[in-house]
């Protein structure tokens, strides 16, 4: 997948990083199958976090945005889910504009991302919209111990919501996907 990129692209992939903690094909963060992809650092810190690990930006792996391209796009079948952590963690959010646009301008693959910020704060945000904005779908919202919900599809509590970005720029207003 990498031959289709410019040379211009192909260098500057080279040498953009981020930290990730991990990735994984699975099926449990969103639709389908997916490769599911870990940031390390998260500012949000909720109490029963699945992924507490994640929370320390020096915990993972440096990995430039050529491997994590290459890691999204190695399976033609999987969609791509961006987790955490949180991508939308300050020291994430360029890469994560990056790797969405990227992913966006020379696949066809479906965008989740799960966040901890709010959709009524990343729009007021202009890196993070930035880092968004390309994408599918955004999972918003911190996850809240009180508010769990084991029945709820994709999430952990009720007040995180699934929001269709593109249908929602649009419009301008949040709309949300029901499954």
């Amino acid at each position: 997948m990498i031959d289709k990129l410019s040379p211009l692209i192909q260098e500057w992939i080279k040498h953009d990083t981020v930290r990730i903690m991990s990735t994984k094909l699975c099926s449990e963060n969103y639709v389908g199958i997916r490769m599911s992809i870990f940031f390390s650092g998260c500012d949000n810190y909720c109490k029963g976090c699945f992924n507490k690990e994640t929370w320390n930006w020096n915990n993972g792996e440096e990995w430039t945005l050529e491997r994590l391209f290459e890691e999204c796009t190695k399976y033609e079948f999987a969609d791509v889910s961006i987790l955490g952590g949180d991508c939308l963690y300050h020291k994430n959010v360029e890469a994560t504009e990056s790797l969405v646009w990227l992913l966006k301008e020379y696949t066809d693959k479906h965008i989740t991302i799960y966040t901890g910020s709010i959709w009524e704060d990343i729009i007021q945000d202009e890196a993070k919209f930035n880092a968004i904005q390309y994408a599918d779908i955004l999972i918003d919202g911190k996850y809240d111990e009180n508010l769990k919900d084991r029945t709820l599809a994709f999430r952990g509590s009720s007040n995180q919501r699934i929001i269709d970005i593109q249908q929602s720029i649009k419009e301008e207003r949040i709309i949300e996907v029901q499954l």
